[in-house]
């Protein structure tokens, strides 16, 4: 209680595990898992408190607590409002079963949900564009949230409750009622959206591409969902690509290669393995995965092999980086124009800045003046991109110069100094 506080060890003892199991309690599983979903859900309402208040946005004079959800029309806002609602109805079941422990999992899930895939994609609309359906969006989905909360994690409901509605309590309020299923469509096509992007995320780690520097096209592959242009839309956004492109086999982005299982041959055929070797070395290797994976066998030098005499080992093509996942793939294509490169560095640069903002501790309202001291790629970045690196970072004016700012230290940027100067 005084070092982790009362909601944290009881949201540990409801997700640890059902109550008639045994579990070790130990202080760095009761942080763990507060930081996992309590310490977010915080950090989500703080991100929403920070730009309301900075856009003077409120809910409609007659808002209450028990009003129906806003009327949402871009794909995000209709996913998480859809979430909340299967949220609202998984944990009620719950409940009414005993079954805190699946109740708790479904609003870490939902934490998670709004986290990691709604605020951070929906990030510009709520500083730039400022859409008031996205704050309303928001809104509603905390004060659901604090509701579904409020029997795990009394005093953190009642802080949210109180601070989204003006209200005594949340413990005062009536339970969310239980609405009817939705698009469960829209629900499997963003699933799905997050599988093709950790799979991007993962293809991009391996290739070592930073995940600032856009790319020209992403090629994936999802069997079984069909995705609509609004999704597609954010999967490409969130893997920073130009184009998003359907492949419909695993073929399209491998070279197959089948190479001899010496532990399960060599004994089976002696020397005779040899040749088995060299017919495989020069075969078709993609069409001897076909195959095998059609027909459980393929005749080679005479010898039928199965799936267990062979390794087929999958090759991504030089100039794709692939991650895959059974059946789902992505392929970036990594090959670097100069526009893309500058692009990139116009992003680095971005990047820069705001940490510049940070550490000289400007407001995140404040505007800046930027000058900027940089040549090669840096001085092309900001002949380029410069109105949009002024929107990233609040600029009223960015000034590109060759003489570095007297008095500023120069920084590195994609392997060159750079000498930035912020000034209200």
């Amino acid at each position: 209680f005084d070092t982790q506080g009362a909601d944290a060890l009881r949201w540990y003892f409801f997700v640890a595990g059902q109550p008639w199991t045994s579990r070790r309690v130990f202080e760095d599983g009761i942080r763990e898992s507060t930081r996992q979903t309590l310490v977010t859900l915080w950090n989500v309402f703080s991100f929403f408190s920070t730009y309301a208040h900075l856009g003077d946005w409120e809910p409609a004079p007659d808002w209450s607590p028990a009003s129906l959800p806003p009327e949402a029309t871009h794909v995000l806002d209709r996913w998480i409002l859809g979430e909340v609602d299967d949220t609202i109805r998984a944990v009620t079941a719950a409940l009414e079963g005993y079954d805190a422990l699946a109740a708790a999992q479904r609003l870490s899930q939902l934490v998670d949900d709004l986290s990691n895939w709604y605020v951070r994609r929906s990030r510009p609309r709520f500083w730039k564009a400022s859409e008031p359906v996205a704050f309303a969006t928001l809104h509603h989905c905390l004060v659901r949230t604090a509701q579904l909360f409020a029997p795990f994690t009394p005093f953190l409901a009642d802080e949210l409750w109180g601070a989204l509605t003006g209200e005594l309590s949340v413990h005062a309020a009536d339970w969310p009622a239980a609405p009817l299923p939705g698009d469960e469509r829209l629900g499997e096509e963003m699933s799905a959206a997050r599988s093709l992007v950790a799979l991007g995320r993962a293809a991009r780690t391996d290739a070592k591409i930073r995940t600032r520097q856009p790319l020209r096209r992403a090629l994936v592959l999802h069997p079984g969902v069909e995705l609509s242009d609004e999704v597609r839309a954010e999967i490409a956004a969130e893997l920073n690509v130009k184009v998003l492109e359907d492949v419909d086999t695993l073929g399209s982005l491998v070279t197959w290669t089948v190479v001899p299982n010496f532990r399960a041959l060599g004994p089976r055929l002696g020397p005779k393995v040899n040749d088995v070797k060299t017919a495989l070395a020069v075969a078709d290797g993609s069409a001897l995965q076909r195959a095998l994976e059609a027909d459980g066998q393929v005749e080679v030098a005479g010898v039928v092999l199965t799936p267990d005499d062979v390794q087929v080992r999958a090759e991504g093509h030089g100039d794709l980086a692939l991650a895959q996942d059974g059946p789902w793939a992505v392929a970036l294509d990594v090959e670097l124009d100069e526009d893309l490169r500058v692009e990139g560095t116009a992003r680095e640069l971005a990047r820069l800045i705001n940490d510049l903002r940070k550490d000289e501790g400007f407001d995140i309202a404040d505007r800046v003046e930027v000058v900027i001291a940089g040549s090669g790629r840096v001085s092309a970045a900001v002949a380029a991109h410069g109105a949009w690196i002024a929107g990233e970072v609040l600029a009223t004016s960015l000034v590109a110069t060759e003489a570095a700012p007297v008095g500023e230290a120069p920084l590195e940027l994609d392997g060159a100094p750079v000498a930035v100067r912020l000034s209200r």
